[in-house]
């Protein structure tokens, strides 16, 4: 794992890291996440680490997802919300380390997140993107358009375009009536570029 100050310059790289970390680090690291204060990491060995940036200390291990953790974002000072292999995604209490939602719609692995305001949209093996209201716990809108999982996602600072990425090859932005975010329309964008290669033989494993 590499941190990086941007008011400076490269803090920890490697085998540089404190070694009071090393004991906590049993899997691969899938995906990291930060705020001001602290970075989360999610791992194959299905936890959830909160570290602070500033010291190293480790601040939360959460135990919960009973697969690999692929997504992470920090939704506010006290919440963080993670997407899994498990097929869910978590919304956890940072004050006291624990899971207060578990959100169920997805029927295949989660690849992504990304937070607008109080929306999480995720992106899906199950090949669609959907929208959550997280305070409300509410599946706002499913969005449908593609042919293979969904990779990634992102969302226009005015939270009036969702645009999602798949393995596919295509890029799809979806035009959003906000609110409630309901789908105002879609444009397909075929990326030209080569076939993936395929997985090594057995897949990749979480």
């Amino acid at each position: 794992m590499i941190i990086i100050n941007f008011g400076c310059s490269l803090i920890q790289q490697g085998p540089s890291i404190p070694s009071n970390l090393i004991p906590y680090i049993l899997g691969s690291v899938l995906c990291v996440t930060c705020d001001d204060d602290r970075l989360a990491s999610g791992s194959s060995d299905k936890t959830i680490k909160v570290w602070d940036i500033h010291t190293g200390h480790l601040q939360h291990t959460l135990r919960g997802h009973t697969k690999g953790i692929w997504c992470l974002q920090f939704f506010t000072k006290l919440l963080l919300v993670s997407g899994s292999f498990d097929s869910t995604i978590r919304v956890w209490n940072l004050r006291t380390g624990t899971t207060t939602r578990t959100l169920l719609g997805h029927t295949g692995q989660i690849w992504c997140l990304k937070r607008h305001g109080p929306y999480i949209v995720s992106g899906s093996q199950d090949k669609t993107a959907k929208v959550w209201d997280i305070g409300r716990s509410l599946l706002v809108h499913t969005l449908v358009g593609h042919n293979a999982a969904v990779f990634s996602v992102d969302i226009a600072e005015d939270g009036s375009l969702i645009i999602t990425g798949s393995a596919d090859r295509a890029s799809v932005p979806q035009l959003i009536a906000n609110p409630p975010f309901k789908s105002a329309g879609t444009l397909l964008l075929r990326l030209q570029a080569p076939p993936p290669a395929p997985w090594p033989e057995g897949g990749l494993k979480a």
